[in-house]
């Protein structure tokens, strides 16, 4: 059972008042994912809507209502490291840290993200609880946030988010 945590609050630069609900983080689209069947044809039988905001090298999928997202993480190979003479810049006498790119482009989604409302959701062992694998291969990590839905949902709400999400993701379906 997944554990949720604040600590990406407490560690990212994120402002204490934080929205009561989330909100979509800028510059993203929206697709429209067809979920569910009925008995007697191939039409989906509910339409839910993803947002999918693009940053350097991850991809978020958001689905608002329900507060559930994913967080596609980009390939480990592609990965560019600081060059090494920034290991010994100063800032006012402090060493710089220098980030690989996805490192810096994870911290900054993650900030841009938690500043809409949105957070990772983590395991156990403190670590980003796996939502699975893209068709390529690409790790996919769970995030969440406050719902925006001002009726109550049921059951089958989450579930049509849960696929939604990972149909717009492409991610595999796992046993």
């Amino acid at each position: 059972m997944a554990v949720l945590t604040t600590y990406y609050r407490r560690n990212l630069l994120v402002p204490e008042a934080m929205p009561l609900c989330a909100r979509d983080p800028g510059h993203s689209r929206t697709v429209r994912v067809g979920v569910g069947e009925s008995a007697d044809s191939d039409v989906p039988t509910q339409v839910v809507e993803v947002r999918v905001v693009d940053f350097a090298a991850h991809v978020a999928y958001l689905e608002p209502v329900t507060g559930m997202g994913l967080m596609v993480e980009p390939r480990p190979e592609s990965d560019i490291a600081p060059a090494p003479w920034v290991e010994r810049v100063t800032w006012d006498g402090d060493p710089v840290v220098a980030l690989s790119l996805h490192s810096a482009d994870r911290a900054h989604a993650l900030q841009r993200l938690a500043r809409a409302g949105w957070t990772l959701l983590e395991g156990e062992s403190d670590s980003s609880e796996l939502a699975g694998r893209t068709e390529d291969g690409l790790r996919a990590i769970y995030l969440y946030a406050n719902r925006t839905a001002d009726g109550p949902l049921v059951l089958e709400d989450f579930h049509a988010a849960f696929t939604a999400l990972r149909g717009a993701a492409c991610l595999h379906n796992t046993a």
